[in-house]
């Protein structure tokens, strides 16, 4: 992952012209469109307990998916050359398929986020950003659905393009709190917990306003 956010700001610097940063193509409001790449891992650990003995079981499950999303931002102008936004994002239903608990198809739904984002223009059309993000997905099971919170981080850059319209790439990486589960069946005591990361590649398109 640190060889994508390496790769990304590298680009972006060597790829600006050397003409005097500006902030001003990057401020304000702005809503894009993606396209969503997600590499998605899903690790259990089953722990059976008993009088008599005990024993402990890992899997995991590793799936990838696309999806169409949205995303809104408002970009304030920290001097001339730094900016910091504030905005939110939505990624629709997507073909991530994994195994959940008990070996069940699960499906990775409707992630959302509320993210800061501080920014460095690189002469006038480029912008290379961080990001550090409040995630929020659901996993679908059947006729069920649990919710998932966690953290996200990364990095990327951005291109102005005429008349308002830029070009965006970015990578995040998502990471959710752990869930758990346990039961019992006579004298055997079971403990099921599960981990969940993401890796989203993002390319887009947007208009600022």
């Amino acid at each position: 992952m640190n060889k994508w956010l390496v790769s990304i700001s590298i680009a972006a610097a060597f790829a600006a012209s050397p003409v005097y940063a500006s902030v001003k193509n990057f401020e304000g409001f702005s809503a894009g469109v993606t396209i969503n790449h997600a590499g998605s891992l899903f690790k259990v650990q089953r722990s059976y307990t008993s009088d008599y003995a005990s024993r402990t079981e890992h899997s995991s499950s590793q799936d990838y998916g696309m999806s169409p999303g949205l995303q809104l931002q408002y970009r304030f102008p920290l001097g001339e050359t730094f900016v910091l936004g504030v905005g939110g994002s939505f990624d629709s239903e997507n073909s991530v398929d994994l195994k959940g608990l008990y070996g069940q198809s699960v499906k990775l739904k409707d992630t959302s986020s509320l993210f800061l984002s501080p920014g460095y223009a690189v002469g006038e059309r480029w912008l290379v950003y961080a990001k550090l993000a409040g995630v929020n997905a659901n996993l679908a099971s059947g006729a069920s659905t649990s919710e998932m919170k966690g953290t996200g981080f990364g990095a990327g850059f951005q291109y102005a393009l005429a008349d308002n319209w830029y070009l965006q790439a970015e990578f995040m990486t998502h990471h959710y709190r752990e869930m758990q589960h346990s039961d019992s069946s006579g004298r055997l005591q079971r403990l099921s917990k599960a981990g969940f990361q993401s890796d989203v590649l993002t390319l887009g398109i947007g208009y600022r306003f």
